[in-house]
């Protein structure tokens, strides 16, 4: 992924005011093929907006990056978004601890790696934790 430089799509318009119809043209184009990029490889965004839009430089207004895929979702072979219907009750369990809004009651990060469905990852071998770690 390259190194962006020149902050977020919404700030650009702010700062300049509006894109000459060409500039518009080739980020409109841009943000359609990194969409059909992420569709072709089963990512739905979900959240696509000029905030989570990145220009890479600072000087130029067309070479984008598409950020902040915090909400997306992936889709089954038949084209269905997944759902948290896929995903065991234990994962489940241990994200709504997780995201508790007292933090009292939420789970620490410690606690999280006790969690049973967490320490499945235990046997993986040194070397694999390495590399995704």
């Amino acid at each position: 992924m390259p190194f962006v430089q020149g902050g977020d799509l919404f700030e650009r318009l702010k700062k300049k005011g509006a894109y000459p119809e060409n500039d518009a043209q080739i980020v409109f184009r841009s943000i359609i093929e990194a969409v059909m990029y992420c569709h072709d490889n089963r990512v739905i965004h979900r959240d696509i907006k000029r905030e989570n839009v990145m220009l890479v430089d600072i000087k130029k207004d067309t070479q984008i990056v598409l950020c902040d895929f915090g909400c997306a979702g992936w889709t089954t072979d038949d084209g269905f978004l997944m759902t948290l219907d896929h995903v065991s009750q234990e994962a489940k369990d241990l994200i709504s601890m997780m995201l508790k809004v007292n933090p009292s009651n939420r789970l620490s990060a410690g606690a999280a790696l006790r969690e049973k469905w967490t320490k499945k990852t235990e046997s993986l071998s040194p070397k694999f934790r390495e590399e995704v770690f």
